[in-house]
């Protein structure tokens, strides 16, 4: 029975260890608010690439759409990054610009047991 009992809390203890580590590579857009040029829009939105690239790991994880509970710390880091400036008008005769940052990011996690 001790036999049987020590192999059961073996087996359960190895099991953690073999726990599966994923990367997960994803992307986000963000847009920024509405600007009179584009070269405000273009300032505004390297700013915002400048922010993300300069967060620490735990900003990141709450800053991007991360949906895993298992993260491990410290893998979430900004991969890459771009600014396009979008024209748009809500109104005849005013346009407006407005960035949008494209951020590619990639961060690492456990599968839960129950996955």
């Amino acid at each position: 029975m001790k036999k049987v009992i020590l192999l059961a809390t073996a087996l359960m203890a190895s099991s953690a260890v073999f726990a599966t580590v994923n990367t997960r590579n994803s992307e986000t857009t963000i847009k920024t608010e509405a600007f009179d040029t584009q070269e405000q829009a273009y300032n505004a939105g390297h700013d915002l690439m400048d922010e993300f690239k300069a967060m620490r790991n735990n900003e990141l994880i709450k800053e991007l759409p991360i949906h895993e509970n298992n993260v491990q710390h410290p893998s979430v880091k900004v991969v890459d990054s771009n600014v396009k400036v979008e024209a748009f008008s809500k109104q005849r005769g005013v346009v407006q610009y407005r960035a949008i940052v494209e951020v590619d990011y990639q961060y690492k996690y456990r599968e839960s047991r129950n996955s």
